[in-house]
C-alpha cells in the first residue's frame, strides 16, 4: 500500500522546492552580475560588480571582522592594574 502525504506534508514539500528555486535564482543573479561585470571590464569588473552587488553582506563581514580585536581590547581594559 502506497504511503498517502497528509496536507502538512504536501506543505512543507512545496515550501522547501518554493524555498530552493528562489536560493537559486539569488545564485543566478549573482553569477549573472559578475558575468556582466566581466563582459566590460574582465577580472576585475567582474569582482567590483560582485562587490557592488553584495555590499551589504560585505559590511556586515567587515563590522563582524572589525568586532573581534575590539572586544580584545575591551577583555584586556577590564584587567586590574
Amino acid at each position: 500500500m502506497a504511503e498517502q502525504q497528509s496536507g502538512l506534508d504536501e506543505a512543507v514539500q512545496v515550501g522547501t522546492s518554493a524555498v530552493s528555486h528562489i536560493r537559486s535564482l539569488r545564485t543566478f543573479s549573482l553569477f549573472a552580475k559578475s558575468a556582466k561585470g566581466a563582459a566590460v571590464a574582465g577580472p576585475l569588473g567582474a569582482a567590483l560588480g560582485l562587490a557592488i552587488a553584495n555590499q551589504h553582506t560585505i559590511l556586515k563581514i567587515l563590522a563582524a571582522l572589525l568586532a573581534i580585536p575590539i572586544l580584545a581590547v575591551f577583555l584586556f581594559l577590564c584587567f586590574p592594574v
